[in-house]
């Protein structure tokens, strides 16, 4: 009788043993589907990959990414529906390009200009957004992941330098949203051209040039086309290009939650180095090219944000008008990156 149960426990403990591992490779085959529009060559990706390699590993394995890159899973006008809709798990998003929601990120794309550093910008816009949750409140039932350092944009010109505010009047520049009125109060033209457009309109003159940032100069080769780049550095805000479906994210265990959420910060970190040397490459590649870099001078840059500051207000006022608190986030923004900018020159 003796035997007979220690037969029956060690049966016992070997189908416990059995399920055990069944439970370690179950949970070893944790797949997300990540969708990108960036091509898996793309620096951009590069921070990506780093990414997945660093959950994967200090999952031990039980977390797997799956991407699909190049548009092949998520469309760059579709994203964050297709996120939504749950085709990929998470998704590399563009909220500007939504056909609806997203008025706030839409229209306080420009409240953050004049900021100076990457890394500061990033801890402001978290300030920001700490006061105002109706922010990240636009992404609904999307899981915000990681924030962007935000588009740097320069003015790219074919024929004529800017050298002033003033060298705008009568020139026709490829601009989208607020920089077209931006444009249009200093006397230029505002060419809402598809960026895979500028090429070709610039060499043939049909626009006079574009604003844009660094990483086209070799993306777009539009270092080929400028001869002169005058430095506006004015930085539209940050956004979270990375989003997760809630639903797939709601299903993953506690502790894989965590080691995706304490990794946000090294994939941020990871996204602008890479940012920081896509610029450099568009930068050098200029260089080789002689093109011309021109600076404004301050007075001449505070010309250029009293426009800017004009129009963002009009902006915040029309977005007051839908029950947002656009204006005073406006001036609460304004004293933020003023504040970081001294921080900075201490």
């Amino acid at each position: 009788m003796k035997k007979k149960r220690m037969m029956v426990l060690f049966i016992v403990g070997i189908m416990m043993m059995a399920f055990s591992s069944m439970d370690v490779i179950h949970a070893k085959t944790i797949t997300l589907r990540y969708g990108s529009t960036y091509a898996e060559n793309h620096t951009y990706a590069k921070a990506d990959l780093d990414f997945f390699a660093k959950v994967e590993r200090e999952s031990n394995g039980r977390v797997k990414f799956q991407p699909y890159w190049a548009g092949s899973l998520i469309s760059m006008r579709e994203s964050v529906d297709d996120v939504k809709n749950g085709i990929c798990d998470i998704g590399n998003v563009i909220p500007g390009y939504s056909k609806s929601g997203f008025a706030l990120q839409k229209g306080m794309a420009s409240f953050f200009y004049g900021f100076e550093d990457y890394q500061n910008l990033r801890k402001a816009v978290r300030e920001i957004e700490v006061k105002y949750p109706e922010i990240v409140g636009e992404y609904g039932n999307l899981k915000p992941l990681r924030l962007t350092s935000g588009i740097v944009y320069q003015l790219f010109t074919s024929k004529k330098a800017v050298r002033s505010v003033d060298d705008l009047r009568g020139m026709q520049i490829k601009a989208s949203a607020i920089f077209v009125k931006v444009l249009t109060r200093l006397g230029g033209v505002g060419a809402p051209v598809p960026m895979f457009d500028v090429y070709t309109t610039m060499e043939k003159g049909t626009i006079d040039g574009a604003f844009a940032p660094y990483e086209t100069l070799k993306a777009f080769r539009f270092a080929e086309v400028s001869k002169y780049i005058t430095r506006l550095n004015v930085q539209a805000t940050p956004f979270y290009d990375m989003v997760m479906n809630r639903e797939s994210w709601n299903k993953l265990p506690s502790d894989i939650q965590k080691i995706i959420d304490d990794n946000i910060e090294y994939w941020e970190q990871r996204y602008i180095e890479q940012s920081i040397a896509q610029d450099q490459e568009g930068i050098d590649l200029a260089k080789q090219y002689k093109v011309e870099f021109i600076d404004f001078s301050e007075d001449e840059m505070n010309k250029l944000y009293e426009v800017l500051e004009a129009e963002s207000l009009l902006v915040a006022k029309d977005l007051d008008a839908k029950g947002f608190r656009a204006t005073q986030m406006f001036h609460d923004i304004r004293k933020v990156v003023e504040k970081y900018n001294k921080e900075m020159k201490r």
